[in-house]
């Protein structure tokens, strides 16, 4: 039987070999296809923490090209059920698994235990890329972590990600990005800091507006297509779920049309708002408003779902199937039925794939066809609130 000491010493030794061969290489290919530019970053010797804004797919990547050491990244557990691309993450990386839609406290000591190991951890403290340009909200209980982690922290922004690659979109466009550190918090300095104090300096520091930023052009193919996972009310007739998207044109079943642009704006006549991130503001508000009236009536609802527990090896067991239904009482999947209150939360991944934990299961639902995840994402979370 193989000593783990001696395979983790291996594994690691195999993950700098592969950044320092493969590093310089893929920095150059980003910067040929996206335009992306960082440089190699100083930062203090032994372990640190990392936070990065989340902005793409691709952001480990990304912000792997800064560093001359591998990081140990936080990612959440679909990385696991990813094929033969797990099997590369695994083998080149190492990962620290989260289950989206739960109060991970696992992943939080496993953190903690990586970096008293002497490892870098890079994590994503919003665990969502943003839809509308904005970059969401933060973990609260990333603040505590960083006090408890007691070595230093580094903050580290993206800009330009969104519109290279955004949530709504599988195609991806070439404009501008850029990576860099903003901040390298000492432990000292942290000591001395409430949790809520550090939680507004790093939500200042990761911040991005991507429609505040100078307009660059994003050049790609079928610009609007896929729109509808993230905007899913029409403003001229109210209904949910009667968008569509074609190639670079956003309509509605009531005659609503637009086009959106390279510089992610919307062009046309009576163009209710000038891009998505306003449009997602204002349909934010409306859910709000649903939110606070809920009831027993299912207010979203989607056919042919299907729902898996999550095992412990990642594995996806065949729970139920048919007619999704989220109301102020209960979600509802085929015949399997969840009081709100006993769901700790939904997670978002890529456009439409959910997921949640309840009474200590975790959860995956699937669609037969294309929805939105979104509007279902969004009740949840202002409900709970």
């Amino acid at each position: 039987m193989s000593d783990p000491k001696i395979e983790k010493a291996k594994k690691e030794k195999r993950e700098r070999r592969f950044l320092k061969t493969w590093r310089h290489p893929v920095k150059a290919f980003l910067k040929l296809r996206f335009h992306y530019t960082c440089k190699t970053e100083s930062v203090p010797d032994g372990p640190f923490l990392l936070y990065a804004n989340h902005v793409t797919d691709l952001d480990p990547v990304f912000v792997a090209c800064s560093f001359d050491q591998p990081l140990v990244y936080v990612a959440g557990e679909n990385v696991q059920r990813m094929g033969k691309l797990s099997s590369l993450i695994r083998r080149y990386a190492s990962t620290i698994d989260r289950v989206k839609g739960s109060t991970d406290s696992i992943a939080a000591m496993n953190i903690l235990r990586t970096l008293r190991s002497g490892r870098p951890v890079c994590m994503f403290p919003s665990g969502n890329r943003s839809f509308s340009g904005k970059s969401t909200d933060i973990f609260p209980a990333s603040a505590k972590l960083a006090i408890a982690a007691k070595v230093p922290l580094i903050t580290y922004r993206l800009t330009g990600g969104y519109f290279t690659s955004p949530r709504w979109s599988d195609k991806m466009r070439r404009g501008k990005m850029h990576g860099e550190i903003v901040r390298i918090y000492t432990p000292e300095e942290i000591a001395i800091m409430q949790p809520e104090e550090l939680l507004r300096q790093i939500t200042n520091d990761l911040f991005e507006d991507a429609y505040a930023m100078e307009p660059v052009a994003y050049k790609g193919k079928k610009l609007a297509e896929r729109l509808e996972t993230m905007l899913y009310l029409c403003p001229k007739c109210g209904r949910i779920d009667t968008l569509t998207s074609k190639d670079d044109t956003f309509s509605c079943s009531c005659g609503l049309s637009m086009k959106i642009n390279e510089y992610g704006r919307f062009e046309g006549a009576n163009v209710p708002f000038e891009h998505p991130g306003l449009w997602d503001e204002w349909q934010q508000a409306k859910m709000r408003a649903l939110a606070s009236a809920a009831a027993e009536t299912p207010l979203l609802a989607d056919e042919g779902q299907q729902l898996y527990r999550l095992d412990r090896e990642h594995n996806l067991m065949p729970v139920t199937a048919g007619r999704m239904t989220l109301s102020g009482k209960e979600l509802v999947i085929g015949n399997s039925v969840f009081p709100v209150e006993s769901i700790d939360g939904i997670g978002l991944t890529q456009q439409d794939k959910l997921s949640f934990t309840s009474r200590g299961e975790n959860y995956v639902i699937r669609s037969d066809h294309p929805r939105c995840g979104k509007k279902y994402y969004d009740l949840f979370r202002y409900m709970k609130k």
